[in-house]
């Protein structure tokens, strides 16, 4: 599997959230993992920063892909906008 190079960490006025491919965290059997306190479109799952992107980064330790990408942080003003999007 192709891992992204890539991942971004969204953090707005409450939180943060890492987006992750939908392929990705289907591909590390993490789709039915995840809480509801994380969000998805079809493309891109958007992993709350406590529990779920938690999860995800220890999952790709494990699996020997830790230093296959890089985390770039966004801050937002006000809220992110994957928050209006469908959750878990």
């Amino acid at each position: 599997m192709k891992f992204p190079k890539e991942l971004t960490y969204y953090i707005d006025a409450g939180h943060g959230y890492l987006k992750v491919p939908m392929k990705t965290i289907i591909a590390y059997g993490l789709n039915n993992k995840i809480t509801g306190f994380s969000y998805k479109s079809k493309q891109f799952a958007f992993l709350e920063e406590d529990c779920d992107a938690q999860l995800f980064l220890k999952t790709v330790k494990e699996m020997g892909n830790e230093h296959h990408y890089k985390i770039v942080e966004k801050h937002v003003d006000g809220y992110a906008a994957c928050r209006n999007y469908e959750t878990f």
